[in-house]
């Protein structure tokens, strides 16, 4: 086109505007998939040595290093945008080092199996079992990766925790101990002014006007189920506490609620095989992790960090002394 108006004699300054652009972004996206095309990593790893060798269109790495250079086999989380992946990476104190043996989305791939592949490539290259999370980075012998939990305590020495903190409060209903979590979640400026805006869209879509319109009407209706939704999650807040008893055999989270405990979700003591401060798969906030081979449970979100490390301390003991 940009040739035509050349030779015609028709140029208008105004069309280099999609004559410039529009090829180049064409040239890009059609290197972009040469690239992927031709893009080959490949890693070898043997007894003494881990080789590397990346070719593409724009970069080649070919390099090797002693297998005894890398600290272990971490399993980390990544969050990119909405979507949040478990990666399992051969870990060497050097980034541009660190190699990439899985990588799983988390919406398509249980975290179980992610953990069982992590368990499988430590003990196969006979390298610690390393596990990253909020509070930092944990390391697991190889041959400790199938023992449980409470096994491994049993050699360890524990340091006792101190008093509970603020918004835990510890208690021993029917011969077996408890921490409850009093810090209410609710009682915050953002969840009034949520109720205040909810009430006043209902104000709005209902009452605003002698007849309102089905505009009016749906954003009533919308905002009346949200701040039902709000008071109802109050007073749920309000009026139970979060609950995590440690029975002879299991530990059970659930509420404890006026009337009684929920139902809640148990765990064996002797399945468990992880417990550590990390990142929630839903809220996305830190809590409290207890995690078997297959499920896991968490508590404790948007609780400080020493708060929650308190909780760990206090939940490693009582498994241990199970």
């Amino acid at each position: 086109m940009l040739a035509w108006t050349l030779m015609t004699g028709r140029f208008v300054p105004m069309i280099l505007s999609v004559a410039v652009p529009f090829p180049l972004i064409g040239l890009a996206v059609l290197l972009y998939g040469i690239n992927l095309g031709i893009k080959k990593t490949v890693v070898e790893i043997d007894h003494d040595e881990v080789r590397f060798r990346l070719s593409s269109l724009f970069r080649n790495e070919d390099w090797s290093e002693p297998r005894t250079a890398f600290h272990g086999v971490l399993l980390r989380r990544q969050i990119e945008s909405e979507r949040q992946y478990n990666i399992i990476e051969l870990h060497h104190e050097r980034k541009e080092r660190r190699v990439e043996l899985a990588v799983y989305l988390m919406n398509l791939v249980p975290e179980a199996y992610a953990r069982e592949k992590w368990e499988e490539y430590s003990r196969r290259l006979e390298l610690a079992a390393l596990r990253e999370s909020s509070d930092g980075v944990t390391s697991r012998a190889p041959e400790d990766t199938t023992t449980a939990l409470r096994e491994l305590l049993k050699a360890d020495a524990l340091p006792a925790p101190g008093p509970p903190p603020r918004g835990i409060r510890v208690d021993s209903p029917g011969g077996f101990d408890e921490i409850q979590i009093t810090a209410k979640r609710t009682l915050r400026p953002g969840m009034v002014f949520v109720l205040a805006l909810s009430a006043a869209l209902t104000w709005l879509g209902f009452f605003s006007r002698d007849h309102p319109s089905v505009n009016f009407i749906v954003v009533g209706t919308a905002a009346a189920a949200l701040g039902t939704w709000v008071v109802l999650y109050t007073l749920m807040d309000l009026f139970t506490v979060q609950s995590l008893r440690f029975r002879s055999d299991r530990v059970v989270l659930s509420r404890k609620t006026p009337f009684g405990y929920t139902a809640g979700k148990s765990i064996y003591m002797g399945q468990i095989k992880d417990v550590r401060v990390d990142r929630g798969t839903a809220h996305r906030t830190d809590a409290l992790y207890i995690e078997t081979a297959d499920t896991a449970i968490q508590m404790g979100h948007d609780l400080p960090l020493e708060t929650l490390r308190w909780m760990r301390d206090y939940t490693m003991g009582k498994i241990r002394s199970s």
